[in-house]
């Protein structure tokens, strides 16, 4: 079970812009104006000093897409931020688990 949103102290890209452009449930979905590299790197350094680990960092892939895959400080709490390109900007997707909430 996935959270319908996230909590304030979630990371989020300055500039970054709600959206829809998603698939599925999701806790959020924001449209960012920079390089999908860029972006996966500073989600990723802003999710560790948030006290979430990364477990897995996945990508590129063939769309040029990457993903992280972390845990909260309560081992029930998973999070999987997913980041595709979408021209010259990237869509950001959250799926962060209840027990993080």
């Amino acid at each position: 079970m996935i959270l319908d949103a996230l909590p304030s102290s979630f990371p989020r890209y300055p500039g970054a812009k709600p959206t829809d452009l998603r698939e599925g449930p999701a806790s959020a979905a924001f449209l960012v104006p920079a390089d999908a590299v860029v972006v996966t790197d500073w989600y990723q350094s802003a999710l560790e000093i948030a006290q979430y680990t990364t477990v897995a960092l996945s990508g590129p892939l063939e769309d040029g897409s990457y993903q992280i895959d972390s845990m909260g400080a309560a081992p029930a709490c998973k999070a999987r931020t997913m980041l595709r390109p979408q021209h010259g900007s990237t869509i950001v997707v959250v799926l962060l688990g209840a027990a993080c909430g």
